[in-house]
């Protein structure tokens, strides 16, 4: 009898993760590994595809059989359908994709997909040892920026899948401007206001 595994992908802005988890071993990762999501010569997309082809032959060698991947993504993603149905600047072209379709392409495989940050909320909140508290926030900040909300020890959701999506609130900006809290408190962000300022840049009003 095979010993059957989820390959699992952490798909960022910046690096895309992949790992192999054994079903009679459910919080192990095996033959975790990574690779860049948008270098120069390729595309996300393509990146994608990469990483899924590198896990299958990581689960070949492990003598463990692959029977669906989960998907933690940038961007708003529907879990119903597996579509991206708004992602930001920071991963152009990502908007639109539907990670069902790509994997299925792939690997032949089922799959199941959400935001990254909302994964990341969920594992955290079920193995971080937060089972003390009943409402939890977690923001990430990397190449984004996201966010997660427990309530009542359940992950919140909503009809489109934006529940703690705090990229969209307005903030404050370097100059004082109201600006999209992702482009003021991401590492992408920070990098163009600390350009900016360094080449003596000041925006225009309403700008």
């Amino acid at each position: 009898m095979p010993s059957f595994c989820t390959i699992t992908l952490d798909i960022g802005g910046t690096k895309i993760a992949y790992g192999l988890i054994p079903d009679t071993q459910p919080t192990t990762v095996l033959a975790l590994g990574r690779i860049p999501s948008q270098p120069a010569n390729s595309t996300a997309h393509q990146q994608v595809c990469l990483a899924l082809e590198k896990a299958l032959a990581a689960a070949k060698t492990a003598g463990l059989e692959p029977a669906r991947v989960g998907i933690a993504a940038p961007g708003v993603v529907d879990t119903a359908t597996g579509i991206v149905t708004y992602a930001g600047a920071t991963m152009p072209g990502w908007q639109g994709t539907n990670l069902y379709d790509l994997v299925f392409k792939e690997t032949g495989l089922p799959s199941i997909a959400t935001n990254d940050v909302r994964a990341f909320g969920l594992g955290e909140f079920k193995h971080g040892g937060h089972s003390d508290y009943s409402r939890v926030l977690f923001i990430s900040l990397g190449t984004g920026l996201g966010g997660a909300v427990i309530d009542d020890r359940v992950l919140l959701t909503s009809p489109r899948a934006t529940a703690g999506e705090f990229s969209e609130l307005v903030t404050s900006d370097a100059f004082g401007y109201a600006q999209r809290a992702e482009l003021v408190a991401s590492g992408t962000g920070l990098t163009i206001y600390y350009n900016d300022i360094e080449e003596g840049h000041t925006p225009a009003i309403g700008e």
